[in-house]
């Protein structure tokens, strides 16, 4: 689990870090892991929650923080857009939590060779 920051402040609303979300001749904008949105954080708390109640075990949300500091959800995906820059400095990796969460789904399901 890991928060990223979207800097909008040059009045871009690009919520895609992707690469693939580049558009010729415009410079993504900047995206940064929010070290400060630990598991221990209320929102991850509450996000956990409704996760646990709707029976998710995969998924990125993505959330807003107001002016005035409330961090209001908008979006629940099946997981969400790779940030390779996020990645680099992020406690763990996102695709390999995932690709590690479904190999032990899989080796549950598949009997091992004899």
């Amino acid at each position: 689990m890991y928060a990223v920051r979207v800097d909008t402040s040059a009045g871009s609303f690009e919520l895609c870090p992707a690469d693939a979300c580049a558009v010729d001749g415009t410079a993504l904008p900047p995206f940064a892991l929010r070290s400060e949105i630990t598991a221990d954080h209320p929102l991850v708390g509450q996000h956990r929650a409704f996760l646990d109640a709707a029976g998710i075990r995969i998924a990125g949300l993505e959330f807003a923080e107001t002016r005035d500091g409330r961090m209001i959800t908008y979006d629940v995906n099946t997981d969400t857009n790779y940030a390779p820059d996020v990645e680099a400095v992020a406690p763990r990796s996102g695709p390999g939590e995932i690709a590690r969460f479904l190999g032990a789904l899989l080796a549950a399901e598949v009997p091992a060779p004899v």
